[in-house]
């Protein structure tokens, strides 16, 4: 048998979701989130709380 290829892993980059109203960094809200139920935000700035978060393109 000849060599194992080397696996190896890009690591994972940290998405960083902002306000669809105001355009502020958002938080998650703490609570039961996985596959079937979505994560939940909260803005610091204007108190918006949802879904809904967006991302910037790099």
């Amino acid at each position: 048998m000849g060599a194992q290829p080397k696996i190896t892993r890009k690591p994972i980059k940290k998405r960083v979701k902002y306000c669809p109203i105001c355009l502020s960094e958002l938080t998650i809200v703490k609570g039961i989130y996985g596959w079937l139920v979505p994560e939940e935000y909260e803005c610091p700035v204007c108190g918006y709380r949802g879904p809904i978060g967006l991302e910037k393109e790099q």
